[in-house]
């Protein structure tokens, strides 16, 4: 399997993320520092402080994570599709999406989440539950916007295809939804979209409906138009 993937612009994204989330805890550093001298006049400003400060450590700490630290999403990514055969290839970070997998069966969005707990699906959302919560208690939350995010994904995909390839009309990207952290469960028996452990990624990607793949040529003159560099 092909990867096509800009290292230096994941380094830099990586960088970025860490650099935020150091600048945001000077903020709140600041803010702290200040406070203590009790002055009501500060108010305003520790107010302010604090806000920006919890707001750029916060995206800081997103961006770390999905750029920053290893294993990175592509990288478990690329070990979950390992041993498809060079007729495939992931892109990374720049059709439009994340995360895409082409072939000659057909083409995937895929949508990787650093999520973990056991994963469940129930009256149209997607959850994710934790054994241990506040006093002990299972804690269930909702993950918001899978199925919206998944068909943007699939939308901007499309369009960067049908961009590289007028003249086909075929085209039409599949959603896959993978779950890349280790301890995360999932635990789904019917969802709008696939929804897979990355363990067994490769397996769903096969299962997905077969339509308008990209030949090894096709993908190699769409590599060539995004200015990928390639690792097999």
């Amino acid at each position: 399997m092909q990867a096509f993937i800009h290292e230096k612009k994941i380094k830099r994204r990586g960088n970025l993320g860490k650099y935020a989330m150091i600048g945001g805890m000077l903020l709140l550093v600041i803010g702290f520092v200040i406070s203590l001298r009790r002055d009501p006049e500060t108010v305003p400003m520790l107010i302010g402080l604090a806000a920006a400060g919890t707001i750029v450590t916060q995206a800081g700490s997103v961006y770390f994570a999905k750029y920053g630290q290893s294993p990175r999403p592509d990288e478990v990514l690329a070990d979950s599709f390992k041993g498809l055969s060079n007729s495939h290839a992931l892109f990374h970070y720049t059709l439009n999406t994340d995360h895409a997998l082409l072939g000659p069966s057909g083409t995937a969005a895929i949508l990787a989440y650093q999520i973990n707990g056991t994963i469940t699906y129930a009256n149209g959302h997607f959850y994710s539950q934790r054994q241990k919560g506040l006093f002990g208690r299972p804690r269930k939350k909702k993950i918001r916007n899978v199925v919206k995010t998944a068909e943007r994904e699939v939308r901007e995909l499309n369009k960067v295809l049908q961009w590289a390839f007028p003249d086909r009309d075929d085209i039409d990207a599949q959603p896959l939804v993978v779950f890349v952290n280790d301890d995360v469960i999932v635990d789904i028996d019917e969802a709008p979209i696939a929804a897979v452990h990355a363990k067994k990624a490769k397996n769903a990607f096969k299962h997905l409906p077969r339509r308008g793949g990209l030949s090894t040529e096709e993908i190699a003159t769409l590599a060539s138009k995004r200015g990928f560099e390639a690792e097999t």
